[in-house]
């Protein structure tokens, strides 16, 4: 139960981070290669060597953290219809953020979908369209760029889901294709 606490609650470190742990390997710079739920897989370089660490004993232990992942930010902007509303917005943000906190998806992801107006386009042409951005953070670092991908692509599925299901009109070269 500990190393699962440690793994998923604590998350004192995430793929690729740089860290020193107390006690192990002399206190040797390691770098995270795995986190698995029982033990996490670091590598030295210094000797070039790959060591396995039960994650009870990580809990346990001072870590200091020297390198951290830079954070993971997904975004994704999409052209619709001028008339689009507030309410059909809001409704799309919150099925998005429905998805990010499903069971399905525990752990996966930060709380917090965001889903801006980034700019008006073609205004008083006749034409005009709104230029959304959903922005998503999941809990990868960009060194599980495979992982990512999967989940980028199950969010803009759900988003364009959403986004049907409100009666959002998409614009621009995409328009046909996800009507």
């Amino acid at each position: 139960m500990t190393s699962f606490v440690f793994v998923v609650v604590v998350r004192a470190y995430d793929v690729g981070d740089k860290v020193v742990v107390q006690g192990i390997r002399n206190e040797a710079v390691m770098q995270v290669e795995s986190v698995d739920i029982l033990t996490t897989e670091f590598f030295i370089p210094q000797s070039g060597r790959r060591v396995s660490v039960p994650n009870h004993v990580l809990a346990d232990s001072s870590i200091e953290n020297l390198k951290r992942s830079p954070r993971v930010t997904l975004t994704s902007p999409v052209r619709v219809a001028h008339s689009t509303t507030a309410s059909q917005i809001d409704k799309v943000r919150s099925d998005v953020e429905a998805f990010i906190a499903s069971p399905a998806q525990a752990g996966e992801w930060k709380p917090g979908a965001k889903l801006t107006v980034e700019s008006v386009e073609g205004a008083g042409e006749g034409s005009s369209q709104l230029m959304l951005r959903l922005q998503a953070r999941p809990r990868r670092a960009w060194q599980e760029m495979p992982k990512v991908r999967r989940l980028r692509s199950m969010l803009l599925l759900q988003f364009v889901a959403a986004m049907r299901r409100h009666g959002v009109k998409f614009l621009g070269e995409d328009a046909a294709r996800l009507q």
